[in-house]
């Protein structure tokens, strides 16, 4: 076993420097979700059942992409991008609504038009769904 020379120790050292950009960071030309996005939300969108989650980051990407304060048009490709069929994206959707994360208006033959719900409001419907302390329901 030979000792290693200055220049071997310094290429070592160099390959364990951290790397010049966040692995988070976009390629050239990527889209990107920005923030700020409420960890709460994430977290309980998360947690319903199916692809609630991929619908939820859908809207949220419609937000951002469409660039509406009020509420998206949220149609099948979009969802589709996010791995998300058409059957799967109406119940997501249901799901998200019923945990009071988003308002959708439905319209017969028309995508829906979601608006996301202030975070205040979807802590109420989420309170509201909790048990209380005592464990009775």
């Amino acid at each position: 076993m030979s000792i290693p020379s200055f220049d071997e120790i310094l290429e070592r050292a160099q390959l364990n420097q951290a790397p010049d950009k966040s692995p988070f960071e976009p390629l050239p030309g990527e889209w990107f979700l920005a923030g700020p996005i409420p960890g709460g939300r994430l977290q309980q969108a998360a947690k319903l059942p199916g692809r609630a989650l991929h619908a939820w980051l859908t809207v949220l990407w419609a937000y951002q992409q469409k660039g509406r304060l009020y509420g998206v048009k949220v149609t099948n490709r979009d969802l589709d991008q996010f791995g998300v069929l058409e059957d799967a994206g109406r119940r997501a959707l249901a799901a998200l609504e019923q945990a009071g994360l988003i308002e959708v208006n439905r319209h017969s033959g028309c995508s829906p038009w979601v608006k996301v719900i202030a975070t205040s409001a979807a802590d109420a419907a989420l309170e509201d769904t909790a048990p209380d302390s005592t464990g009775a329901q």
